[in-house]
């Protein structure tokens, strides 16, 4: 039985490329997903079902093979919304805007705020 993420997960896939074939699971998500997750929290995000190999449940220990799709399953979260209140310009030239911005006001998206 395949396994699919509901409409309110998002599903990031990673392909398994030639120079990681034979590698554990979790030590190739650990190194794709870079600092932002250690080998032990890929190990119970395998754990908790939340990862599959080409749609299927899989184990931490299981070893990877060329061109196979991992699957890892993260909840979709609402976006906060953006307060739509006026900025105060402090100063303004040509060339240079600044304006006091209320603390938490995103400057740019980020992996959490992509789209208010």
């Amino acid at each position: 039985m395949a396994l699919t993420a509901p409409e309110s997960w998002i599903e990031v896939p990673f392909r398994v490329l030639k120079e990681h074939a034979g590698r554990r699971l979790d030590a190739f998500l650990s190194e794709r997903l870079g600092k932002k997750y250690s080998r032990a929290a890929v190990q119970r995000l395998i754990d908790g079902g939340r990862v599959n190999r080409e749609g299927r449940p899989v184990k931490a220990a299981a070893r990877i093979g060329e061109g196979e799709t991992i699957l890892i399953r993260y909840p979709r979260v609402e976006e906060p919304p953006v307060p739509h209140e006026t900025m105060p310009v402090l100063y303004q030239d040509e060339s240079l805007v600044v304006i006091s911005k209320p603390g938490g006001t995103l400057s740019h998206p980020t992996d959490k705020v992509l789209h208010n």
